[in-house]
């Protein structure tokens, strides 16, 4: 049995993403501030991809998270924070 590949997305704002991210080269940033515009990106990843959203506190990965279970994804979770989302990594 495969594993559906998991999308990690870091939610913070540009200069945030490049002060520190996750060592692989899988992580999409798209600030929560221009997520809306960004949803195209986000729906080619297709309604049941593993998602895990994440920023620095989770507040902005909870609104991000919302976001796209209003729009129909049904596979996402907010990793809260970067120390988090390692653990979430398969």
């Amino acid at each position: 049995m495969t594993q559906m590949k998991q999308y990690i997305i870091d939610v913070r704002e540009k200069h945030e993403h490049l002060l520190e991210y996750l060592n692989r080269q899988e992580v999409i940033n798209i600030p929560l501030s221009s997520f809306q515009t960004e949803l195209e990106k986000i729906n080619a990843l297709g309604r049941d991809a593993e998602i895990i959203v994440f920023c620095r506190s989770g507040q902005r990965a909870a609104l991000a998270k919302q976001i796209l279970e209003s729009r129909g994804f049904n596979n996402v979770t907010n990793g809260i924070d970067e120390a988090n989302v390692r653990n979430l990594i398969r």
